[in-house]
């Protein structure tokens, strides 16, 4: 059966349209060249990994060795344009390599996509020509997989993630090697498991944060109501205890901003973290979006026009 819905992803500089079936099911570390593999509930769909080259490569020559080399194999001359590819028989179905370099940004891309049964040529076309390659000068990044969607800048880079039942979370650091900062922003399930009761007040989800926090390493300093998206949330300042032990034998603590509300559409509870000093900075360039379709700030509220 044909998909006919698509969905945005966006993930380390790259930007493409896949269908909203398929799943991003695995990621490379961020210390590693960028890999992914988007999948359905039955079978891996899509591998892609992309980097920057130094050099401009001959992609036609690319597959027509790939042709001599490997049994049953055709090149495909109606691919978008920019792309090379060829198709090989698998099973019941079909396997296609395909490959552009975007001279722009000195990135080559390359994808593989498995076909069980029919090859479907125009989610083939969707995809190929959705792909693009962001470029490092923009000032802030779009980040949208896992169920996650962040407006952040651009000089706040992944450091980590992970994606376990229940629970996605990203974390991005930014600043020089002497003071690196990081942002931390996480998406729990299971609203209704956590807060069966019909309202949510702002308490509520203090004492659910409180909760995972561990009391040695961390303490609330200050907890006020606020709002994000429309929704009820909490604002908390936390002092944590820093690494060095210099800096905990003088008694220096690193001041935290925290904010968290729950999304009863998605039923879903969110968490965002930023360095204390610089959160007035962040407020206006930081965004996460839940349920509807209008970006809105972090810590103040403030509606942000566009999508």
């Amino acid at each position: 059966m044909a998909i006919h819905e698509f969905q945005r992803l966006c993930w380390r500089n790259i930007e493409m349209l896949c269908p909203a079936e398929w799943e991003m099911t695995f990621s490379s570390s961020p210390a590693d060249t960028p890999r992914i593999i988007l999948s359905d509930r039955r079978y891996e769909r899509l591998k892609m990994q992309w980097r920057q080259l130094s050099y401009t490569p001959e992609l036609s020559r690319v597959i027509e060795k790939h042709q001599d080399e490997v049994e049953h194999v055709t090149i495909l001359n109606s691919l978008p344009e920019g792309w090379y590819g060829t198709i090989a028989p698998c099973g019941s179905g079909s396997v296609i390599h395909a490959g552009k370099f975007f001279s722009k940004t000195k990135m080559l891309v390359e994808l593989i996509l498995f076909w069980n049964k029919q090859r479907e040529k125009h989610i083939e076309e969707k995809i190929m020509e959705s792909i693009h390659p962001v470029s490092s000068s923009v000032q802030s990044c779009l980040w949208e997989a896992m169920g996650m969607k962040v407006k952040i800048p651009s000089e706040c880079t992944l450091s980590a993630f992970n994606a376990e039942a229940g629970q996605i979370l990203w974390k991005f650091m930014y600043g020089d090697k002497k003071s690196k900062k990081e942002v931390i922003i996480c998406r729990i399930a299971l609203l209704r498991a956590i807060f069966p009761q019909p309202d949510i007040s702002w308490e509520d989800l203090k004492a659910f944060i409180e909760s995972q926090a561990n009391p040695r390493k961390s303490r609330i300093a200050r907890a006020e109501s606020s709002t994000y998206n429309g929704h009820t949330a909490v604002r908390i300042v936390w002092l944590t205890i820093p690494d060095g032990m210099i800096k905990r034998l003088t008694g220096y603590k690193n001041k935290i901003v925290e904010v968290a509300w729950a999304c009863p559409v998605e039923e879903k509870i969110y968490r965002l973290s930023i360095p204390f000093e610089d959160c007035h900075v962040l407020s206006e360039k930081l965004h996460v979006k839940c349920c509807g379709d209008r970006w809105k700030s972090t810590l103040y509220d403030k509606e942000q026009k566009g999508k």
